[in-house]
């Protein structure tokens, strides 16, 4: 399997994308909330990418991207992608999003119908009302309630800001992300 990885100028982010294998309309996977290309989807690549293309990418604040001075939201992120899909040239997608990045394709199949041929979207709300209620929590999340988890530890590693007061950061901005579903 082929693997090429880099970092694209995209918005005032350094956007960490990786590309595998070749071949058919690419795949662009987004990932959730705290996670990241490798925690997502890492044991899911070499299997998507056997006979097409695929592009994954950490959203901004997220795995090897750094984070800026702007909260997170479903056009920003929608906009980091179609900048780094208008970087590598690539004119059409299929979209998998899963949460957050859920969202992401959402607002991407809705804005940019263009891009998009056909997208899978998993476990996003749009509205208030259509959320579990456990997720209530996301927007008073703190360091201390992911320690010792596989999300914290990859943070960590992976980050360009590798400490908890970036981690407490993204928390934060995860949880006004949580809380600006449409009503």
């Amino acid at each position: 399997m082929s693997k090429q990885t880099g970092y694209a100028a995209v918005n005032g982010l350094e956007l960490y994308y990786e590309i595998h294998g070749s071949g058919g309309t690419p795949l662009v996977v987004l990932h959730g909330g705290l996670f990241n290309i490798d925690l997502q989807f890492g044991a899911l690549l070499p299997g998507l990418s056997e006979g097409r293309q695929v592009i994954a990418m950490d959203f901004q604040a997220h795995g090897r991207t750094n984070d800026i001075d702007r909260p997170l939201g479903t056009a920003a992120l929608a906009s980091d992608v179609v900048g780094l899909l208008r970087e590598l040239d690539v004119p059409q997608v299929d979209l998998f999003g899963f949460s957050v990045g859920g969202a992401v394709a959402l607002e991407l199949a809705i804005n940019h119908p263009e891009l998009v041929r056909k997208a899978v979207i998993s476990s996003v709300s749009y509205r208030l009302d259509g959320m579990r209620p456990e997720n209530s929590a996301v927007g008073e999340m703190k360091v201390e309630m992911i320690a010792g988890t596989p999300m914290e530890s990859d943070y960590l590693a992976k980050s360009p800001h590798p400490d908890h007061e970036h981690l407490q950061e993204l928390l934060n901005k995860l949880g006004a992300f949580m809380g600006n579903v449409t009503d």
